[in-house]
């Protein structure tokens, strides 16, 4: 057992290195170590019954991650989210992860899908809120993005990129006041001035 954590832990430095080949071949690693957990976790009490497959569905998804990041969403998706999910249907960052993976394919409305079911589950995950509110503004849905933009900055303050896309879509909808209240946020919490100012500006030249 300890043979797969350690895999599994290398596995998510590794992705958080941006070393995502390496990660991903800790993660399979991991996989073929251990595809059907046979531990026997009775022992550990009600709470621990599922730890077996709870670790087989996060290396899954973090063999998505890697894949989504290396450009291969569809792969993604197909072989390591989904299997991760019908291993732990509970497991939020599974639905975020796939939403993500489903968006970089353009595909918004199945991303939104499952960002619903990933706040479902987590409803303190304030970037999920943040990427439902993008994928609706993919949809031209800009009225229903602020909601999501307010909920993911009410839950993290912290985060830049909601500030961003919420000015964003005040400057689209014309409340420039407010949208730039956002943008101070958003470079005060360390985003470029010059970069978002210029995007600011070609939104409302383009009104």
């Amino acid at each position: 057992m300890f043979h797969v954590q350690q895999h599994f832990t290398n596995g998510v430095e590794l992705n958080e290195q941006g070393r995502y080949y390496e990660a991903i071949a800790h993660f399979l690693r991991a996989i073929q170590l251990d595809p059907q957990p046979a531990l026997d976790y009775t022992n550990w009490g009600p709470a621990y019954e599922n730890l077996g497959e709870f670790q087989l569905a996060l290396a899954h998804m973090n063999l998505g991650v890697s894949y989504d990041n290396l450009g291969e969403s569809q792969r993604a998706i197909q072989y390591y989210y989904d299997e991760a999910i019908r291993l732990d249907p509970e497991l939020a960052l599974a639905y975020y992860n796939r939403g993500v993976a489903y968006d970089n394919l353009g595909q918004s409305q199945r991303a939104i899908q499952d960002y619903d079911q990933a706040i479902r589950l987590d409803p303190q995950l304030a970037s999920a809120y943040m990427n439902r509110g993008d994928a609706y503004g993919n949809l031209d849905r800009t009225q229903r993005v602020i909601q999501d933009f307010d909920k993911a900055v009410s839950l993290n303050p912290e985060l830049a990129l909601a500030y961003v896309d919420r000015a964003v879509a005040r400057t689209i909808l014309g409340l420039d006041i407010e949208a730039q209240r956002d943008a101070e946020q958003a470079v005060a919490l360390g985003f470029d001035r010059t970069l978002l100012e210029s995007a600011l500006e070609r939104l409302k030249q383009n009104r």
